[in-house]
């Protein structure tokens, strides 16, 4: 399944690299593809001090020009992102651009630096493509599932998969599934 297009990868950014030890000292990041979770940690005790501490960050985060920055309380409620994995800034790459863990001589570099190819979503650049999000139930026993689903809702699709594989879908989550007996 994908819930996301593919795009030609231009460029790597190592976030941890490109952000430095001085400010990565006071957050931890959860880095994968296009997305981000900053979180922070040990913020000064007082609201005056972490209201100047947050203020400098953020101004730090707009000063790059790969992704965009937003608030926990800012995302969008369509992305159904809001929960407590959630980070406190969420960091949104352009287009043709992927989070990596390799680092080079710069924090953003092309794929073919470093210790090899690297490619958006986990594809080689070679074979990254454009593509509409797709869900496969090939092969389930007695899949009825043939042709176009429409759209179909992230939420649905957990307690599908859930319910294919057995277990209970997480707490809080939709019960409700696909028709796939």
């Amino acid at each position: 399944t994908t819930d996301h297009g593919m795009a030609e990868l231009d460029k790597n950014v190592n976030i941890v690299q490109l952000l430095g030890p001085e400010m990565m000292a006071n957050a931890d990041i959860v880095a994968h593809d296009a997305i981000a979770n900053l979180y922070f940690k040990d913020l000064p005790e007082s609201d005056g001090e972490k209201n100047i501490f947050l203020e400098k960050f953020d101004g730090e985060l707009s000063k790059r020009i790969y992704f965009r920055t937003l608030k926990k309380e800012e995302l969008p409620e369509n992305w159904s992102y809001q929960h407590e994995r959630t980070g406190d800034r969420v960091l949104v790459l352009k287009t043709g651009y992927s989070f990596a863990e390799e680092t080079a001589d710069e924090p953003v570099f092309d794929p073919t630096e470093g210790p090899g190819y690297y490619g958006s979503y986990g594809y080689p650049v070679e074979e990254s493509i454009r593509m509409s999000g797709q869900v496969l139930l090939a092969g389930y026993p007695n899949s009825p599932l043939l042709g176009d689903l429409d759209e179909i809702s992230q939420l649905t699709f957990h307690a599908t998969v859930c319910k294919m594989l057995g277990i209970k879908p997480a707490e809080g989550a939709s019960t409700e599934t696909l028709d796939v007996e």
